[in-house]
C-alpha cells in the first residue's frame, strides 16, 4: 500500500494506456469486418456532352446584321485637364473628343475611337454633333509614367524584401535561442528526473540533495538574468549618446554618435537643425528626403521665417525747425530735417527744404506738401521767491509729407504728418520677421511690396558635409515678396519671386504666422564644447538633453 500511495500517478497512467490499447484493437476489428464498396453500388447520373457543334452559317456569326440591329454603346473615359486618360490605359486607336458630351462635367469627357466618327459621317455617335478635334495621346509620356511607377514599386518591394529578410533573420535567431533554451531545460529536467530516481533508490541524504538542486536553480536564474542585462546593454549601446538617433543613422549623415547635442546643430548650414530635417522626412519618397549633411536637400527656406510682431515702425527722419522769417508766405519758408548720414553710419545729417522739396523717408521719396506754424503761449510758475507766472512760447509746428508714387503704380500715396522735435512713426503696421535658421535670429521689417532674400550658410569647418560651389550656393537663394498683412491675427502672406525657368518651391501665395513652420525647440543652435559626465545636468530654460540658447544666441539687432 505504501508503494501504491507513493506511485499512484504512474499506476493511473499505466491503466489509461491499457484502456487505449483495448480501444485500438476494437476499432481494427470493426474496420476489418466492413465490406468494400464497388462502383456498381453507386447510382451516378448520366453525363451530358460538354459542347455541341454550331453551324458557321448561323445568324449568330453575322456581325454586320447584329451591328445594324443593336444600338451603339461607348463608355466615357475620365480624362485630366491635359487631355490624357487618368486610367493606366494606352489605346492603339486614334481617339476623338466630343465637346458637346458632358458639358457640365469638364473633368470627364467622352473619348471615342475616331473610326466610329468616320462611320457616322463625321458626327458623334452619342449626341450626333460634329467632330471638332482629335485627341492625340503622348504614348511615350504615358509609358514613361508607368515605367517610373514600376521603378518606385520595384524599389518599394526591394525595401520590403530587405525588411522581411531582416525580420526572418531575427526570428530565426530567436527560434535558435528558444531551441537552445528548450534543450537546456530538457537536459535540466532530465537531470532532475535522474536525481529524483536516485533519491527514490537511495532514500538517504534527501535534504542535502534538494538544497544542492535549489542552488543549481538559483545559479541558472542568475545566469539568465545576467544574459538579459547584457542583451539590454548591447541594445542600448546602439545609441551611445542617448539623443534618440541610432548610431547607424548618425553615421550615414555624418553626425557624431558621441555628442548628444548634435541633433540640434545645423551641420549643412541650410538653416534647419539636423533633428528637424530627419523628422520632416516622415512619409516622403526616398528621392525627396531632406539630408542634414547636404545643403542642397532642405525644406523650403521660407519655413525658417515666423512673424515676431506687427507694429508701427519708428521713422529715421525728424522735423527739427521751421524758418519763417516772420513771413506769411509759405513759399519762402525753410524746413530743417535730420536724416541718417549714408557716409557715416550711426550719425545724422541735416537737410533744408522748402515747399515742394523731396527727401528720402524709409527708402521711398516724399515731397513736402504743406507746413503750419503753430506757436502757443504757456504759463508756468516763476520758480523763485518772486510772485507771478512766466509765459513761454511753445513751438508745435507741423509739416505734411506726401509719398511720390512712381508712374504705373495705382496704389494710394502715403501721407505723413511730422511735429517739430517729435519722433515720427509709420502709418501702416509692418510685420517683424525672424529668421529662426540664423544663429543670431536675424530680424526683417517689411512693408507690402518689399522682399526678403534667404540663402544657405557655409557648413561648419571639418564637418562631413557636401560642399557647394559659389554658383551652387547662389542657386539655393530664394526671394519672397510680402503680399499682405493681417495685423490682428499676426499673419503675413508672401509669394516667391522667381527669375528664369526655375519653378517656385511653393507655388502661389503662402502664409507665415507667429508660430512658424519650425517649433522653437527644433531651432538650430551653436555648437558647444562637450561636457564631462559629472556635468551632464539639465541647463535652465533648455530643451531636455540639449544646451540652452544663452547670451551667445540672442537675436541680433536690426
Amino acid at each position: 500500500m505504501d508503494f501504491i500511495k507513493r506511485h499512484y500517478e504512474k499506476v493511473i497512467l499505466m491503466g489509461l494506456f491499457a484502456v487505449f490499447i483495448g480501444l485500438m484493437v476494437l476499432v481494427q476489428s470493426v474496420i476489418s469486418s466492413t465490406r468494400e464498396v464497388n462502383e456498381n453500388d453507386l447510382h451516378l447520373p448520366q453525363r451530358m456532352p460538354d459542347y455541341e457543334n454550331i453551324d458557321p452559317a448561323s445568324q449568330e456569326f453575322d456581325t454586320d446584321a447584329r451591328w445594324e440591329n443593336s444600338r451603339f454603346q461607348w463608355n466615357a473615359a475620365e480624362t485630366s485637364k491635359s487631355g490624357l486618360p487618368t486610367v493606366d490605359f494606352v489605346s492603339m486607336f486614334e481617339l476623338a473628343d466630343c465637346p458637346f458630351c458632358h458639358k457640365d462635367n469638364i473633368r470627364q469627357r467622352t473619348l471615342i475611337p475616331k473610326f466610329y466618327f468616320d462611320q457616322a459621317g463625321g458626327k458623334c455617335p452619342e449626341c450626333n454633333s460634329e467632330l471638332i478635334a482629335s485627341l492625340n495621346i503622348d504614348v511615350q509620356a504615358v509609358e514613361d509614367r508607368l515605367a517610373s511607377a514600376e521603378e518606385r514599386e520595384r524599389a518599394r518591394k526591394e525595401r520590403e524584401e530587405n525588411e522581411r529578410r531582416i525580420v526572418e533573420e531575427e526570428d530565426r535567431n530567436l527560434r535558435e535561442l528558444a531551441d537552445n533554451i528548450r534543450k537546456e531545460e530538457e537536459e535540466f529536467a532530465k537531470g532532475l528526473e535522474d536525481i529524483a530516481e536516485s533519491l527514490r533508490k537511495a532514500d538517504e541524504n534527501e535534504l542535502n540533495i534538494m538544497m544542492e538542486i535549489a542552488d543549481v536553480l538559483y545559479q541558472r536564474e542568475e545566469e539568465r538574468r545576467k544574459q538579459e542585462e547584457e542583451a539590454r546593454r548591447i541594445e542600448e549601446e546602439k545609441d551611445k549618446d542617448d539623443d534618440g538617433l541610432l548610431d547607424e543613422i548618425e553615421s550615414v549623415y555624418g553626425m557624431d554618435s558621441n555628442d548628444k547635442y548634435d541633433v540640434a546643430y545645423d551641420n549643412d548650414g541650410d538653416g534647419f537643425s539636423n533633428l528637424f530635417e530627419l523628422q520632416t522626412n516622415t512619409g516622403r519618397e526616398e528621392n525627396e528626403i531632406y539630408r542634414p549633411n547636404d545643403p542642397a536637400h532642405h525644406p523650403p527656406l521660407w519655413w525658417r521665417l515666423r512673424v515676431k510682431d506687427v507694429r508701427q515702425i519708428e521713422l529715421s527722419v525728424r522735423f527739427m525747425a521751421l524758418i519763417h522769417n516772420d513771413s506769411k508766405d509759405k513759399s519762402s519758408w525753410m524746413m530743417q530735417f535730420n536724416l541718417p548720414d549714408p557716409r557715416r553710419p550711426g550719425r545724422t545729417m541735416s537737410r533744408y527744404l522748402s515747399i515742394g522739396g523731396t527727401l528720402d523717408v524709409d527708402g521711398r521719396p516724399y515731397k513736402v506738401e504743406d507746413a503750419e506754424l503753430i506757436v502757443t503761449d504757456r504759463k508756468r510758475a516763476a520758480g523763485n521767491l518772486d510772485a507771478g507766472d512766466v509765459t513761454e512760447k511753445i513751438d508745435e509746428s507741423k509739416v505734411v509729407l506726401v509719398e511720390v508714387v512712381p508712374e504705373g503704380e495705382t496704389r494710394e500715396a502715403d501721407r505723413l504728418t511730422l511735429i517739430i522735435n517729435q519722433v515720427a512713426h509709420s502709418n501702416d503696421r509692418r510685420p517683424v520677421l525672424m529668421d529662426t535658421g540664423h544663429l543670431n535670429r536675424r530680424e526683417y521689417i517689411l512693408r507690402v511690396g518689399d522682399t526678403v532674400t534667404l540663402g544657405v550658410f557655409a557648413p561648419r569647418e571639418g564637418s562631413n558635409v557636401t560642399a557647394l560651389s559659389r554658383t551652387q550656393r547662389r542657386a539655393q537663394t530664394r526671394t519672397y515678396r510680402l503680399k499682405s498683412v493681417d495685423a490682428q491675427s499676426g499673419k503675413a502672406q508672401f509669394e516667391e519671386v522667381v527669375t528664369g525657368d526655375r519653378q517656385p518651391d511653393t507655388p502661389g501665395v503662402f502664409t507665415i504666422d507667429r508660430q512658424g513652420k519650425v517649433p522653437e525647440k527644433l531651432w538650430p543652435i551653436r555648437k558647444v564644447e562637450r561636457r564631462s559626465e559629472d556635468e551632464d545636468d539639465e541647463i535652465p530654460g533648455s530643451v531636455p538633453g540639449m544646451p540652452s540658447r544663452g547670451s551667445r544666441n540672442r537675436p541680433g539687432r536690426k
